[in-house]
């Protein structure tokens, strides 16, 4: 691979250095050759995409050039000191008690904190580089897939480029794994250095016919425990799904990063005949953070489910982007997505549905509610339908609303003070998003988080 830092286009100057190292690097140089190969077509396409600007259409409403002004360094240069193998008791209580963990720790995979054996009698789970090597015959195949469903962005080019760790993740024909698969990804605040982390995550999850899986991310930041805020890092995570015919997955994508960390975070997936695939995610943390998820029906009788909530303040910058693709007929998918903003913070959604001509008897609805705390906050909504065929059953909308003056007037007047009147009735607005979220345990965790940067009192989150 060809790397001139010096010859590339502004904002890419740093990426390249970064590519370099990545290469050099001794995880890098034992990936399998037909990986390398992926990376270096990835490199290319970075290059030509170049740095995401304000005058692309797609990246419109969020500046990320600040992510290119950051001095990063790679998880590989940052292994965690041998204390690392013992997480705070606050941070444990964020993963439920029940099922198995993948615990990560500044981006390094710590074997000690998790739990493989649980999960391997039931499945092969294997780390993405040992998986490269020794199952490629399956890898290979599955991310070629994906590659031609799904058109590859900025970032999930630049995931592939500068791979620092994952997962492969394969069930077997009929197998349901009964525990939740929990994924933690803990960040500390750098000790030794003024620079962040630059952590950049693939997981796949091959479902094989008639499979179940579930499963859980959470990136947290030590800010939670109130600890020292760290210097601006970059997370980037891909995770890549495909569900062969009658198999059910889901994920719940959780994140609670530090301040001044930038999260990046794709989710796509591919559905075959009678699969259904669930995707739910919450945005808490970080400066920016943008997520995208994109899943494509391609078997007939296809089921998704996307739901979304933001909570941003101060001057945080929060986007959730969809892309819904019908390809087959008599699918049907369902999104509900909220927003809650506060301060100067700033919300970006864009839902897209696309039915193609060869998707008939589709059933498909979108709906976004937000819900602003301040006058300088602001929301972008961008809810769009591109239809191919007219035998569909389609509906999307969007709202944008503050409180009610009368609600508020009516908690105050019963002693209730303004901030904490604002907090209950943005409790409320809440806990009917929390009433879709079927499995107990994430929607506790969901509901402990948010009442958490909610506050009792209507105060400031950590």
């Amino acid at each position: 691979m060809k790397h001139e830092p010096h010859n590339q286009p502004e904002h890419l100057h740093f990426f390249a250095s970064l590519v370099a190292s990545n290469f050099a690097a001794p995880e890098s140089r034992s990936l399998a050759p037909w990986y390398r190969a992926r990376q270096e077509r990835a490199w290319e396409q970075v290059q030509k995409l170049g740095w995401p600007r304000g005058s692309d259409e797609a990246w419109k409403y969020l500046n990320v050039s600040a992510v290119a002004q950051q001095g990063f360094r790679l998880p590989e240069a940052a292994v965690p000191a041998p204390h690392a193998t013992v997480l705070p008791a606050e941070i444990l209580a964020l993963l439920p008690r029940e099922g198995a963990r993948l615990v990560f720790v500044d981006g390094v995979f710590i074997p000690e904190l998790s739990t493989l054996a649980l999960l391997a009698a039931q499945c092969v789970i294997k780390p993405w580089q040992q998986a490269c090597n020794e199952n490629a015959a399956e890898l290979e195949p599955l991310l070629n897939r994906i590659d031609s469903a799904v058109p590859g962005d900025f970032f999930t080019s630049l995931n592939e480029v500068l791979l620092s760790g994952g997962f492969f993740i394969a069930v077997p024909a009929g197998k349901k794994v009964n525990e939740l698969v929990h994924v933690l990804h803990y960040s500390r605040a750098a000790r030794e250095t003024a620079r962040g982390i630059s952590q950049q995550l693939r997981f796949m999850v091959h479902l094989a016919p008639g499979a179940e899986l579930t499963l859980s991310s959470t990136f947290v930041g030590e800010a939670i425990i109130g600890k020292a805020i760290s210097p601006p890092a970059c997370t980037n995570v891909v995770w890549d799904f495909i569900c062969e015919a009658g198999a059910q997955g889901r994920i719940f994508h959780q994140q609670v990063e530090n301040s001044t960390t930038f999260h990046f975070a794709a989710v796509r997936a591919l559905e075959e005949q009678n699969s259904a695939f669930k995707a739910a995610q919450l945005s808490l943390g970080a400066a920016l953070s943008r997520v995208h998820l994109w899943l494509n029906q391609n078997g007939k009788a296809a089921h998704s489910q996307v739901d979304s909530l933001m909570f941003a303040r101060a001057s945080q910058q929060s986007e959730v982007k969809t892309t819904m693709g019908h390809n087959a007929a008599h699918g049907s998918s369902d999104q509900y997505h909220k927003a809650l903003l506060a301060d100067q913070a700033r919300g970006v959604f864009h839902g897209c549905i696309k039915i193609s001509s060869s998707a008939t008897k589709t059933n498909a609805n979108l709906l976004n509610k937000n819900l602003l705390l301040s006058a300088g906050c602001e929301m972008d909504t961008r809810p769009q339908l591109e239809i191919d065929t007219d035998d569909v059953k389609c509906s999307h909308g969007a709202t944008v609303s503050q409180l009610q003056a009368e609600e508020l007037f009516y908690l105050q007047s019963r002693g209730i003070t303004a901030a904490a009147a604002q907090a209950l009735l943005s409790q409320a607005y809440i806990a009917e998003f929390l009433q879709r979220i079927e499995h107990p345990a994430i929607a506790r965790l969901w509901g402990d988080l948010l009442g958490r940067f909610l506050g009792k009192e209507g105060g400031k989150a950590p």
